[in-house]
């Protein structure tokens, strides 16, 4: 105890001898309400004779937008004792991420650890963080710049493919070139394969400009043709092409037919008993163009013991007629597949003493006169013709079954949002089952691609209901199946979703990755906020902006058709989903397969 006189100094002295490792803190009190305390902080690390970092520092430099940049850091240790690593990305860590080597963990005298850092960049501009290695070990600083550093050569697409054309006919795709160099572009185009050519001459792109290649698929042969063109110029990557020719047959394309799996498989199905339900699909198969389904117009006859419950018209549709018969618009076409589904419906059998028949036939008043039709995509003016898939107005048929066959209801189980089914294995299904599931008042939906099987006699299977909303009331059941056949329908068992645990705001895996020709981006909000969910390509050009706006907390979909922002399907290849709330910034990669 000191007593000061005024004008009086006194001299103190502080010892900090640490006891444990990290960051210690504390007040030096004075005893007199007029002296402040006197903050202390002390940060206690290891003797850095007895580690090794290296490097001491990670510059990733000059990073291509969208580019994904790995760096390692090594840490040794030379004492006796263990050292504890707790490796972390400081804040603000925006493009920085923990590859491996995260985690708490022991490094043992005479051993080391190894730590990969990754760097994904975006948008233009320079990134410094620090990575923190633990308690008592120093931080490594980390740099990134990020720039949008366009190829001298830059070619739109990777892939033409042409789909299938008749043998004699010919398709034709199109390429964007650009040149992003300081000099003249000149361009060579040549084929490795006849069956396909480049139009036109040789082509000089001068600096900042860009030209349109026509590539034109002309099959000699039926089977599936591959070649390679190349631009003449090492800077420009070569464009793959694939086709596949078919036999010069009218009635090759432009077919629509009635099918009753979901794969549009079979136009023959078997019913086991009277009011049992049914799910069938009006598909149009092999468009002659790529532009996708814009409108339609056809109708569907029904003869026999089944009567037709319900339509769900595919996209965002409207029918100008009434169902059976349908004049339908698309707001935004279908997308291109081989097998365009135009809409869905269901059906009950009301007896079983005769086949029931599905025939398609022109509307009323069609639009080409005796055909049914449908309106390209890309072609809003140009009206095609329809053809039956099996050439004649019957296109599917429903037949009584032949074999009896008892489906007892299944049991459900469930655990979090799993649900376990299981049942006895029924005598009759000498292939296994198919199961179905039904959300609310909704078409039950085939969740099996292939029957499933089982040991000794029972069968089992799990639904993964991720996706689906807490609350949601599903209805499960499933067919036999033998020789290949489905028949009967077993009851249905509820079950009612339980509510989801808090959201945490971040990116969930997009469903399916890879995807063709469209997958679904999910993500998760922990509270109500304003949300940016964007698609950008490996360049880091924006190319399509999904959500722009406020969301209310929990999980939350969008769609994306491989679409830009202008409606332009994009090409195959690796895309980045870039999620930004107020809470976080996360990103995913997928990818696009043609």
């Amino acid at each position: 105890p000191t007593n000061l006189a005024p004008g009086q100094t006194v001299s103190l002295t502080v010892r900090y001898q640490p006891t444990s490792l990290g960051v210690h803190s504390g007040s030096l009190l004075l005893g007199d309400l007029a002296c402040s305390a006197v903050s202390l902080l002390g940060t206690a690390i290891i003797d850095p004779t007895l580690f090794v970092v290296s490097p001491d520092s990670l510059d990733f430099g000059v990073v291509n937008v969208g580019t994904l940049v790995d760096r390692e850091v090594m840490v040794a240790n030379l004492a006796s004792q263990i050292i504890e690593l707790d490796p972390q990305v400081l804040a603000p860590a925006a493009g920085f991420t923990l590859l491996t080597g995260g985690g708490v963990s022991q490094i043992y005298p005479g051993e080391s650890h190894r730590i990969v850092v990754r760097f994904l960049s975006f948008g233009e501009q320079v990134f410094a963080t620090s990575l923190a290695l633990g308690a008592g070990l120093p931080r490594v600083p980390m740099f990134a710049e990020s720039r949008i550093m366009l190829p001298d050569c830059d070619v739109s697409v990777a892939n033409l493919n042409f789909g299938d054309a008749m043998v004699g006919t010919s398709r034709t795709r199109y390429a964007g070139v650009t040149n992003n160099s300081d000099g003249d572009l000149v361009l060579t185009p040549a084929s490795d394969s006849a069956a396909f050519t480049v139009a036109g001459e040789p082509v000089t792109v001068p600096p900042g400009s860009s030209t349109t290649l026509a590539v034109t698929f002309r099959p000699t042969v039926i089977g599936s043709v591959s070649g390679t063109i190349s631009l003449g110029d090492d800077r420009c990557l070569t464009i793959a092409c694939f086709g596949n020719g078919t036999p010069n047959q009218a009635s090759n394309e432009d077919l629509v037919g009635i099918y009753f799996d979901v794969n549009y498989q079979e136009q023959v199905t078997f019913v086991h008993s009277i009011g049992q339900q049914i799910d069938g699909y009006l598909v149009l198969s092999q468009p002659s163009t790529s532009g996708g389904v814009s409108a339609w117009e056809c109708k569907v006859e029904l003869a026999g013991p089944t009567v037709i419950t319900g339509w769900n018209l595919a996209g965002q549709s409207l029918n100008l007629a009434t169902a059976p018969e349908f004049i339908v618009g698309v707001s935004e076409p279908l997308p291109f597949v081989n097998q365009a589904l135009l809409a869905s419906f269901t059906c009950l059998t009301t007896g079983l003493d005769s086949e029931s028949i599905f025939s398609l036939v022109p509307v009323q008043t069609p639009s080409l006169p005796d055909a049914m039709a449908w309106v390209p995509g890309d072609l809003p003016d140009v009206l095609l013709r329809m053809q039956p898939a099996t050439g004649i107005p019957q296109v599917a048929f429903i037949n009584p079954a032949i074999v009896s066959v008892e489906a007892p209801t299944p049991r459900a189980e469930l655990l979090g949002r799993q649900v376990n089914l299981s049942w006895p294995l029924p005598v009759a299904a000498n292939e296994g089952c198919h199961v179905y599931r039904r959300l609310g008042t909704e078409a039950a939906v085939r969740l099996t691609a292939e029957p499933i099987t089982g040991t000794g006699s029972s069968l089992v299977y799990t639904d993964l209901t991720d996706g689906l909303s807490p609350g949601s009331r599903l209805y499960y059941s499933y067919s036999v199946v033998r020789d290949g056949n489905e028949y009967a329908r077993s009851p249905e068992v509820e079950v009612i979703l339980p509510e989801l645990p808090a959201a945490v705001t971040r990116l969930l895996p997009n469903r399916p990755n890879p995807f063709n020709p469209l997958t679904e981006i999910r993500f998760e909000l922990g509270a109500a906020q304003p949300v940016s969910l964007k698609i950008y390509d490996v360049t880091g050009r924006l190319v399509r902006d999904l959500v722009g706006g406020s969301l209310p907390a929990g999980p939350h979909t969008r769609v994306w058709q491989g679409r830009d922002d202008g409606g332009r399907q994009v090409p195959s290849g690796a895309y980045y989903v870039r999620l930004v709330t107020n809470e976080k910034v996360d990103r995913s990669k997928i990818m696009l397969l043609k």
